[in-house]
This record gives C-alpha cells, sequence and structure tokens, in this order.
C-alpha cells in the first residue's frame, strides 16, 4: 500500500514517499512539465542531490538521454489506456552524470477523470544487469572457444580451419578485419597466409616485408597477446606493433601470438575501426583463442608429417564418418539410400548414379533412387531380374567393389551401340550383410577413370556400413508396417465389438421387458418351481445386459474424443471416497486418501472412471481382517505425474501381471464382473500418453501404478 508522508521542507517540496514498511527511492512529478513535486530521503540519496539541489527539477532532467523517448512513449501509452501502473527498465543520471540502470514503477494519479501526475517508485538494478552482461559475456565466449574447438576436431585441411576461425573470431568478438600469418620454421617463410575485412594489397605485401622482424618478436614476446588503442599513450619503440599500425587506418587491435607448447607457429592480427579498450577478460579470451589456433596448427604440421599411407587411413575414416552421419539423420529406408547415393557421389566426385534394393522375393531388384539420370533412363531400369548375366557379379560374395571390365558381354555390347556411349565406365558397389545382398548402388563414370587404392578402400569400407544402415532402416519400416497393421486391427476389433454388442442389447432389453410385463399382468401366483426359474431367467438378462454395456463402453473408447483439460484431483477424489464409502465399510475396508493431489491435464470423466476401476477392484479382493485398507498416493517425476492405488488385499501372482489387462481376463469366478475392468483402465491411461503396471504377489496386497504427462 503506498501512502505518502505530507512533511513540508523548504520550499514547499514535501520530503518523503514511502511503500510500506520499506523504503525506496519515490518521487512524484506533477503534469505541469513534469515538475518534481515530492520526493522521498531515498530519492535524492539515490541521485546524489541535496534538497536544494532538487528545486525546479523535471522529470527528464533525470532520465539518461538515450532513454528519454521511451519513457515518454511509456506514459503517453499509460494514461491514454487507462492503465494503473507501468514497469519497465531504463537508464537514470545522476549528480556527477553517471548513468545506472534501474526498474522504475509508475503510478498515475487520476483525479476527477483528470490526469494530475505520477508517482514514481525506482529501484537500482546496476547490480544485477552486470551479472547479467557478465553471464553473458561468458556464454558468448564459451560458445566461440567451442565453435572453433569443433572447427578444430572436425577440419583436417588447415586453410579451411584458419578460413572459418577467423571468421569466427571477427564475427563474435566484434572486429572489422583480421589475418593469420603461420611461420614456415624451415624455409623461415610464411607457409600460410590468410586474410578476411578490408585489408589491402599493400598490408599483406607489408606483412610478408617484415615477417622476419614479426617472427622474431614473437618469440621474444614476454605474453602471449598485444592490444593496440590510438586513445593510449604512444606504443613503446620495439613494439612490433609501430611498423605495422603506421600502415593501416584501424583505431585499435591486438596481435596474438599462436604458439603450443614452447613453439610459436604464427600471429593472428585483429583490427578495429573504432577506437576499443581491452580488459583482462579480452586478453584471457584472446590468449586462449591463440592456443586452440597454435595446437591446431601443430596438429596440421604433424599430420603432413606422416606416412602417407596413414594420411589416406584418416582421410577415408573421415569421408566415412561423414557418409554415415548424414545417412544418420533419418531411420526411413528410401531417406538412407537417398542420403547414402548423395554422398557416394559426392565422395567420387560423380555426378550419376543410382540404388536399387533386392525385392522380398529375391528374384529382382527395385530403382529406389537416382541422381542424374534421365526420367526415361529411370523407367526403363525400374525394376531389373537379379539374375541377369549384368549383375551376376554380385553373387559374388567374396567382392563388394565392382567395375564395368566385370561385367559379362559389357565390351560387346558398348561397340554395338547397346550402351550409352557416353557411359565409359561403371562401378558396382554391393550392400551386404551376413553375406545376404541387400542391394547395391551404380555410380555412372563418364570417362575411363581408374580406381586409386584409397577409393576402393574407402568404398569397400562404405559398403558395410551402409550395408547395415540399409538392414537397420528395413527392420524399422518393417516394425512400422506391423504397428499400422496392428492399429488397423484394433480399431476392425473395436468396431467389431462395438456393433455386436449394440445389435446384443436390444434382444436382452426386450426378454427383461416381457419378463416384467409377464409378473405384472400374470392372473395366478407363481409356484416355487416357476419363480426359480423366472428368477434365473432374469439374473441372466440382468448379467448379459451389464456385460453388453461394458462392451461397449470399452469399444467407444477408441471411438470417443477426449476432453482434455485442467481439473483438480483433490475434488475427484473426494468423489470417489463418498460413492465407495458405503462399499468400503460394509467390506470392513478403510480409505486413506490425502489431501493434497495435484491439478492435472487430461479427460475428468475418464480419468475417474479408470481411478474408480482400481479402487473398486482394491475392495473387491481385500483379506476379510479389520486391518484392510486401500491407499491413493502420488510422486512427481521430471517430466510426469505417478500415481499409486494400493492395497493390502490378496495380491496377485507375478505370472498374471501382464494377463490381467487383457479383455476378459479373470482370475477368480468371485466377485462377478466381466474381466474388462482393467482393460478400460490401461486404455484410458494410454489415451492419456501415460504407462500402466502392477507390482504384486500372491498374499501381499497390489501396488497398481500409472503415469500422467506434465503439460
Amino acid at each position: 500500500m503506498q501512502t505518502r508522508s505530507e512533511n513540508a521542507g523548504e520550499n514547499g517540496i514535501y520530503e518523503s514517499i514511502t511503500t510500506g514498511n520499506i523504503s525506496q527511492a519515490a518521487a512524484f512529478f506533477s503534469r505541469e512539465g513534469g515538475r518534481l513535486a515530492l520526493y522521498n530521503h531515498a530519492f535524492a540519496q539515490l541521485f546524489g542531490y541535496t534538497k536544494k539541489d532538487l528545486v525546479g527539477k523535471q522529470f527528464s532532467d533525470f532520465i539518461c538521454p538515450r532513454d528519454l523517448s521511451l519513457v515518454q512513449k511509456r506514459l503517453r501509452n499509460m494514461i491514454r489506456h487507462r492503465l494503473s501502473e507501468d514497469i519497465f527498465e531504463i537508464r537514470i543520471l545522476k549528480k556527477d552524470n553517471q548513468p545506472i540502470y534501474t526498474e522504475v514503477t509508475a503510478v498515475p494519479q487520476i483525479e476527477n477523470e483528470r490526469f494530475q501526475g505520477v508517482e514514481v517508485f525506482i529501484r537500482d538494478i546496476s547490480q544485477r544487469k552486470m551479472y547479467e552482461k557478465a553471464l553473458l559475456r561468458q556464454n558468448k565466449e564459451l560458445k566461440l572457444l567451442n565453435s572453433i574447438a569443433e572447427i578444430v576436431s572436425l577440419t583436417l585441411s588447415l586453410d579451411e580451419l584458419l578460413t572459418k576461425s577467423l571468421e569466427l573470431i571477427l564475427k563474435n568478438l566484434e572486429f572489422d578485419a583480421g589475418s593469420i600469418c603461420v611461420f614456415d620454421h624451415i624455409s623461415e617463410k610464411i607457409s600460410k597466409y590468410i586474410e578476411t575485412g578490408a585489408f589491402n594489397q599493400q598490408l599483406q605485401e607489408f606483412t610478408f616485408k617484415k615477417f622476419k622482424k614479426i617472427q622474431e618478436e614473437a618469440l621474444n614476446l614476454p605474453q602471449s597477446v598485444l592490444t593496440f588503442s590510438r586513445s593510449r599513450s604512444k606504443i613503446k619503440s620495439n613494439s612490433i606493433l609501430n611498423d605495422i599500425f603506421a600502415e593501416i587506418d584501424y583505431q585499435s587491435g591486438a596481435i596474438i601470438i599462436l604458439h603450443s607448447k614452447e613453439k610459436v607457429w604464427g600471429v593472428l592480427m585483429l583490427w578495429k575501426k573504432a577506437t576499443s579498450q581491452f580488459d583482462r577478460k579480452d586478453i584471457k579470451l584472446l590468449v586462449s583463442i591463440g592456443s586452440q589456433i597454435g595446437m591446431a596448427i601443430e596438429n596440421s604440421w604433424l599430420y603432413e608429417q606422416t606416412d602417407l599411407k596413414l594420411q589416406a587411413r584418416i582421410k577415408e575414416l573421415a569421408a566415412i564418418n561423414s557418409i554415415l552421419n548424414a545417412i544418420r539423420q533419418t531411420v526411413h529406408l528410401e531417406e538412407r539410400l537417398s542420403l547414402a547415393l548423395k554422398s557416394l557421389l559426392e565422395v567420387m566426385k560423380l555426378d550419376q548414379g543410382a540404388v536399387f534394393i533386392v525385392s522380398k522375393n529375391g528374384l529382382e531388384v527395385i530403382l529406389k533412387s537416382h541422381q542424374g539420370l534421365t526420367d526415361a533412363i529411370a523407367k526403363n531400369f525400374r525394376r531389373l531380374p537379379l539374375h541377369q548375366p549384368a549383375l551376376q557379379v554380385l553373387e559374388d560374395e567374396s567382392k563388394r567393389l565392382f567395375d564395368s571390365n566385370m561385367i559379362p558381354l559389357w565390351k560387346r555390347s558398348l561397340r554395338m551401340g547397346l550402351i550409352d556411349p557416353l557411359i565409359k565406365r561403371l562401378l558396382l558397389i554391393s550392400f551386404r550383410t551376413k553375406n545376404k545382398l541387400l542391394g547395391f548402388c551404380c555410380l555412372v563414370a563418364p570417362v575411363e577413370r581408374q580406381l586409386t587404392i584409397e577409393e576402393s578402400n574407402l568404398l569397400e569400407s562404405l559398403s558395410l556400413q551402409i550395408g547395415v544402415a540399409i538392414e537397420n532402416a528395413k527392420f524399422y519400416d518393417e516394425a512400422q508396417v506391423r504397428q499400422r497393421e496392428l492399429q488397423e486391427k484394433n480399431q476392425e476389433l473395436e468396431n467389431f465389438i462395438y456393433l455386436i454388442s449394440h445389435d446384443l442389447k436390444t434382444p436382452v432389453i426386450s426378454i427383461q421387458g416381457l419378463i416384467d410385463i409377464f409378473l405384472s399382468e400374470s392372473d395366478r401366483r407363481l409356484n416355487r418351481t416357476e419363480k426359480k426359474y423366472f428368477d434365473a431367467i432374469q439374473a441372466s438378462a440382468n448379467r448379459m445386459e451389464s456385460l453388453i454395456q461394458n462392451l461397449l463402453d470399452f469399444a467407444r473408447l477408441g471411438q470417443a474424443i477426449l476432453n482434455f483439460e485442467y481439473f483438480n484431483m483433490n475434488e475427484l477424489i473426494e468423489e470417489l471416497e463418498k460413492e465407495f464409502q458405503f462399499k468400503a465399510e460394509q467390506r470392513n475396508v478403510k480409505l486413506k486418501f490425502n489431501k493434497n493431489y495435484p491439478e492435472v491435464y487430461g479427460d475428468r470423466l475418464r480419468l475417474k472412471l479408470a481411478i474408480s476401476n482400481l479402487i473398486d477392484n482394491g475392495i473387491n479382493y481385500a483379506n476379510s481382517n479389520s486391518k484392510s485398507y486401500i491407499k491413493f498416493w502420488q510422486e512427481k517425476q521430471e517430466y510426469q505425474w505417478l500415481f499409486c492405488v494400493e492395497d493390502n488385499g490378496v495380491g496377485i501372482a507375478k505370472k498374471f501381471h501382464q494377463r490381467i489387462f487383457q479383455p476378459f481376463e479373470r482370475l477368480t469366478r468371485e466377485p462377478p464382473g466381466s474381466g474388462l475392468g482393467l482393460a478400460m483402465v490401461q486404455r484410458i491411461i494410454q489415451l492419456h500418453e501415460g504407462k500402466i503396471w502392477v507390482e504384486s504377489e500372491e498374499g501381499s496386497g497390489s501396488k497398481f501404478y500409472f503415469t500422467l504427462p506434465i503439460p
């Protein structure tokens, strides 16, 4: 509650405004020019003013000029839309013109439908802003270092590594230009020079010309980073920066030594057009960047010195990893085949190819994906007999890679014009798992091309890996088909149950009605035997009606549209407690329900039916002793609520834990029932994207658990 203390000070200005028992900076500005009319001690203290200083001040005198238009806009909007208050963040100016961040709560004062002024309550949030700024900076720096580390781990090409790293650094640290010089310690020359930004040819030539000096100075530097800003004092004469800065128009910059352990590999030079100061955190980040790039250059140098066979193997593994990562983007067979073909063509630097899969009957191959082929060619090769001469080579289980020279009659067909003369060579790559042919890829080469040993090894390795990926995708697609078929069969079964139950209900009701009419209109009283028979007929009809109604309810669950809503579980449990109170007392069962159930999201009516069935089962199968109970409790987990209906009744043997959720499954004849109760409960929980299971042992009670997602 806001109150004003109207103790007038000098010049007729009120000295304090308080909010409850908490003193904070507060003031009232009148509508006449936004004049300061009232303020408290905390307000004057926040701004560093004395009482005399505040005489004649207006609200614009306290606000940072850059934020003034924002405040005016917020005030106009508040008055126009008759808002009771508005809260926003702005920078204010203290007496010494130092800006600080604040949170302002503005409350308009209206009397007789007329705006009289605005009351403001100001909280200093500069500390919070400082923490936020530091956190954002830290996240940005970590993201940059992680991105550079990722480039280092995935890129073997030094040129690509340096170019991408330099682009990342310029973008994230807001430099305008930069270059990287890599030293060759053997020839004592610059082996790599990468440049990004507005550098000119003159500077590049200067860098090459002064290379020796830059290298010598870098080796003798006491630290890994040198920074420059024209606003600071003159640079020392022995600094390598002097000569460079004489050639450029940039106002600030940094030179970072690229090193690993004791060895200097080069320098990274960064420049800004604007004057910028570098603090200790900037220096620390630049040191980390220099160390990362330095180690990457060293790794690249070591890589170049390794045995050529090892290099080839590394390239092969990198290519395999790249292709498999592309294929793993999807689990669908046709999408994987398309990605595999695209990757193989890229590796072999070809434009045309196709992928075929062996049919289910194993007698033919089917075209599943192609690239660069005309529609006419694709149509002609849509299905091919697997055992034709051209494909007989694929039967050789000892090989995975074949070319056109191995295909029978290839050269003869080429001479006879049966094959497009532009196709100089075909490469067939078989896909196998466990010596079973799954399919093959056909790559078209427009020129006579001999495969290198490295390419052959790569294609052999890819053949095996892609074969495994294809088999996994086939299993997934087959599982999806079986799941759809099962869903369709379940739907057909539910529809059948619904129709049969609906048709059976009418004659049963007719039997009940005819018995009632006969008994009410009969002219004579029935003897004991006749009454026994009629009672048996009526009881059977009633049981049949109950069974049919349960069948209808079960079938409707698959067809009904659920009415999802948020509702209070406490109210639902209170209703169930009242409904079961009489039956529980008759069976000498104590209901133990708490009063702290959560709010849940679901179909209230159907969840009530599910919980009701579980409680009813607990009462029906309770032990005949004075200590029988049923508990209903819950536990909050990470993404869901876990509920449990617990009893200490007769229990269920473990071998029946799955069966009891199947329709019409009953373990005992007493008490009577349809065998559909738990099946309905399971279906309701599944419709809510939850799970249900039981933990029980014979003679030791049961715990029925079910989950509901937390939206």
